[in-house]
């Protein structure tokens, strides 16, 4: 069975969490404001606690988890890593589709 985690116990050192989470805000990072590219597809996941953090799919991984992340619901995610933001606060990075698991809950 798996432990039930929240966003305020997890850190940098390990990338087997399991989290349940509501996606209350998805939006698409482009490099500049008249490019059209994608650099990311960035979230605010909270969890049932109230805790907030920020989470990013990069480039490369959006295709595998676009039609999957829908603002406003509820999933558990796995398999992710946490890394240190330059703001002094964590972002969840979601990694290869062959690891990081995003399933409605």
């Amino acid at each position: 069975s798996t432990t039930k985690t929240y966003i305020a116990n997890i850190d940098t050192k390990r990338r087997d969490w399991t989290l349940t989470m509501r996606i209350t805000r998805i939006w698409e990072v482009k490099y500049n404001l008249t490019s059209k590219t994608i650099y990311s597809l960035d979230m605010v996941l909270l969890d049932e606690q109230g805790s907030q953090i920020h989470a990013l799919i990069k480039k490369d991984l959006i295709p595998h988890f676009k039609e999957v992340a829908k603002e406003g619901s509820v999933y558990t995610i796995s398999h992710f890593s946490v890394e240190n933001n330059k703001i002094s606060h964590q972002q969840v990075q979601m990694t290869p589709p062959s690891s990081s698991i995003l399933s409605p809950h």
